[in-house]
Parts: C-alpha cells; structure tokens; sequence
C-alpha cells in the first residue's frame, strides 16, 4: 500500500511539473505576440505609410520636373512640406528601432528594427532618406544648371530602386519576424 501511496505522489508531482511548464510556455507565447502586437506590428503599419507617402512624392516630383512653370523654389518647397508631414512618424519609427536594438530580444525582432533603421538609409555612410536626397539634387541641379531633365529622372529612378530595394529587405524581416513571434 505505501508503495502506491508513494507512486501517486511522484505521478502528481510530475504532473504538477508538467502544468508548470506549459504555464511557462504559455507565458512566453503571449510575451512574444505583446511584443510582435505592441511594437513590431506598430512600426510596421508607420512604415507603410511612410512608404507610401515616398512613393507619392517620387510621383508628385517627377510630374512637377515636366512642368516648365516649376521651379527649383516651387520643387523645394514642395518636397520640404511633404517632408515635415510625415517627420515625426519617422522620428518615432527611428526611436522605436533604436530601443529594440539596444535590447537583448531574439536576433528575427533586432534583424526587423535593423531593417527598419536601414529603411531611411540611402547611403552607407550617413543617414540620408529620400527627402534628403532629393533635396540635395535640387540644390545641386541650382548650382548646375546643364543638369538635363533625363539626369533627373535618372536620379529619381535611382532613389525609387534604393527605396524598393530597402522595402523588400524590410517585408522579408517583417514576415520572418512575424512567424517568429506568433507561431507556436
């Protein structure tokens, strides 16, 4: 009889053991979608607007270099409005990617912020997003005036490639990062 006594102890044990875990499982499953829900999937739906809004500015510029009535000053004004609009959902984009960085989270969520701060960056060397870049050709094409309208477009061409090619690197990490955190 003690002998049964005894085996029953140690099966409920276990089995106190074994709810225990899956409880911690559990708890880690939903800290992880906290953190895809709160963080990673807000700064994903800033991006796309963001994004958008790139877009929609390559298009608004490159119709407003066709036009003979548009000048340098009607170009940069243009731009540098478009650019204010929307500076404080990249600043919060930025801080957002920052923090994550400099946390200790699983590699998928800093590849995705690393992304995400690679996203503004054209150059290499510096910081440079495509309102900058524009920007500076405009104060370029002031100093050069032989710059011809096919340069131009080639830029235009040039940042919309740079912009895609950083999106799609963005897409990748959003989606290797969402099946990270929310598959069991």
């Amino acid at each position: 009889m003690l002998g049964n006594a005894r085996r029953i102890t140690m099966v409920d044990g276990m089995l106190k053991i074994i709810d225990r875990l899956i409880d911690l499982l559990d708890r880690r499953n939903k800290s992880k979608r906290l953190v895809f829900i709160e963080h990673l999937d807000p700064i994903f739906i800033d991006l796309t607007l963001i994004h958008a809004d790139y877009l929609s500015s390559l298009r608004a510029f490159s119709e407003l270099i066709h036009d003979p009535a548009s000048t340098g000053p009607i170009l940069k004004a243009e731009l540098v409005r478009r650019q204010e609009a929307l500076a404080p959902l990249r600043s919060k984009v930025d801080a957002m990617s920052k923090a994550i960085l400099s946390t200790d989270l699983d590699q998928p969520i800093k590849n995705f912020a690393r992304a995400a701060e690679r996203y503004f960056q054209l150059t290499t060397k510096k910081r440079t997003t495509g309102y900058s870049t524009l920007l500076g050709l405009l104060d370029w094409r002031a100093w050069d005036r032989p710059l011809s309208e096919e340069r131009v477009f080639r830029h235009i061409e040039d940042v919309r490639g740079d912009i895609a090619d950083r999106w799609s690197e963005l897409t990748s990490a959003y989606a290797k990062v969402r099946l990270h955190l929310l598959l069991p």
